[in-house]
């Protein structure tokens, strides 16, 4: 039992089918988790996820990152919970945002309730190089997502305060998640809303070429048609009557 463990400590977080490679058997994996769970060394997360326990605290020794990247095989931190993970969350939520193909029911462990969203593109996930046991949105990936989705961004004033703690973007990187997209309004959302960091983020003139080549002809709307009431007709787009003041602010 004890060798088990410290094999299950090496693995942090794992399922049955990954404690059974050890085991080798079934039956000897669900008795095996079902004693950790009893006795505290082990948590259940989920059906089918479990992780060790931080012995200092009796929590769950996965940080929600590490256990959001677990949740299925292409589970990827993604939009408001991405930018908290690249350090630009002006606000914490109690909420995970995870990309996954694969299906999962929404589910709440120790305080933070997980949430999924189906994968529109494929590119610009990464897995950091100090902690590999997470999968997350590169910056550029999640910075498109969060203009394409604004209210899983936190909303536009949450958005807007993330942006201004950006220092570097990598330009050719936000065109190929934008051209991977391919969508006319967030050619648009991304043409306005980056316009305002232009200078900051060093943005070149060809990148709002491209975003104005592939916006077409429709006038379309950056938040809830309810919010917009001004007209920007560089962009084609109905976007809040306060939007000066929540630049400002």
């Amino acid at each position: 039992m004890k060798d088990y463990l410290r094999k299950l400590h090496g693995m942090k977080l794992f399922s049955l089918k990954d404690v059974a490679t050890h085991t080798g058997n079934e039956s000897t994996t669900k008795s095996l988790l079902a004693s950790g769970v009893r006795n505290g060394t082990l948590c259940h997360i989920k059906p089918n996820l479990y992780a060790v326990t931080d012995m200092a605290t009796g929590l769950c020794a996965a940080n929600k990152y590490e256990i959001a990247s677990n949740i299925s095989d292409t589970a990827c931190v993604a939009y408001h919970s991405a930018m908290e993970y690249h350090g630009l969350g002006h606000q914490l939520f109690n909420e995970m945002s995870v990309i996954s193909t694969s299906t999962f029911r929404t589910f709440e462990f120790e305080g933070v309730t997980y949430i999924r969203h189906q994968p529109k593109i494929m590119e610009g996930v990464m897995v950091p190089v100090m902690n590999t046991k997470i999968k997350v949105t590169d910056l550029e990936r999640t910075v498109i997502d969060c203009i394409d989705r604004i209210k899983y961004a936190g909303g536009l004033e949450e958005l807007l305060n993330n942006f201004t703690s950006v220092a570097y973007i990598d330009e050719t990187k936000l065109k190929t998640y934008l051209d991977a997209y391919g969508k006319s309004s967030l050619y648009q959302k991304a043409g306005f809303l980056l316009s305002m960091y232009k200078k900051q983020w060093r943005l070149s003139t060809g990148f709002f070429h491209h975003c104005k080549a592939h916006i077409g002809q429709s006038t379309r709307y950056l938040t809830d048609v309810a919010d917009n009431s001004a007209y920007n007709s560089e962009w084609r787009l109905c976007v809040p009557e306060n939007m000066s003041n929540l630049m400002e602010q």
